[in-house]
């Protein structure tokens, strides 16, 4: 995801403005549009399940076969707001679930 929100940036070196010399390097995108794409990325998941053939297959067939650019995932993520002791959640206990 970060080598994919790169951008070139360059600045020009000279007299008086002239660019005789152009430096460019390779700049990250702002935390918070890394962040962005990789929640729209989490939000448009595919579950899948593994066939007989130990293959990951949709589980739902109606929808496409995911690009090997979008996530996938097996299991439902869990809600961290509700306590679940099998995972190591405390819950929220008095904060407002978002």
């Amino acid at each position: 995801a970060t080598i994919k929100k790169t951008r070139v940036t360059c600045k020009c070196h000279g007299v008086s403005g002239s660019c005789s010399l152009v430096t460019c390097w390779q700049q990250l995108s702002s935390f918070r549009e890394i962040g962005d794409y990789l929640k729209d990325k989490y939000d448009g998941g595919t579950e899948v399940k593994v066939n007989r053939r130990g293959r990951l297959q949709v589980k739902n067939p109606s929808y496409a076969v995911p690009t090997a650019n979008e996530l996938v995932f097996i299991d439902e993520s869990p809600d961290y707001c509700i306590q679940n002791t099998t995972i190591g959640s405390q819950g929220n206990f008095n904060y407002t679930a978002f």
